[in-house]
């Protein structure tokens, strides 16, 4: 913890009373120094943990990148599976696609065609997504 602050706390907030030339009696004044004597004893045991978790910080610093990995490594791993299901379902579709609609050929666009690994039929390509829209724009022209 920074200097500065211990100071401030022990210093200049938790001062012990001196009244000397009041009207006060010294026992009083006794009572008050031993209440601000338990305070800073208080203040001083608090800084001490919070420095020792202070210093816990770094193992969980070096805890938190580990685990990031390891969760990183997970998805990775859990994406692969995924699209490899992905594939084998994609692959079926289009062979029910092209059974059901015998097309001539068949336009496959949009963002996770660059996850397609297996290879496509000979009429099947895959085409960026703008192609749709400009040949949706020819549809509305004719």
């Amino acid at each position: 913890m920074d200097e500065k602050i211990k100071d401030w706390l022990l210093d200049h907030k938790l001062e012990t009373v001196d009244t000397k030339g009041d009207n006060h009696s010294h026992a009083a004044d006794a009572e008050v120094n031993l209440a601000l004597q338990a305070l800073r004893d208080k203040v001083e045991q608090q800084l001490k943990s919070l420095d020792k978790v202070l210093s816990m910080s770094s193992y969980l610093k070096v805890a938190a990148k580990e685990w990031e990995r390891l969760s990183e490594e997970f998805e990775h791993q859990k994406n692969k599976e995924f699209y490899k299901r992905w594939n084998n379902r994609l692959e079926k579709a289009i062979a029910c696609l092209e059974h059901l609609f015998n097309y001539d050929n068949l336009y496959i666009g949009g963002g996770e065609t660059k996850n397609i690994n297996f290879d496509l039929p000979a009429n099947a390509q895959i085409v960026p997504n703008v192609a749709g829209l400009l040949g949706g724009i020819k549809l509305w022209e004719s």
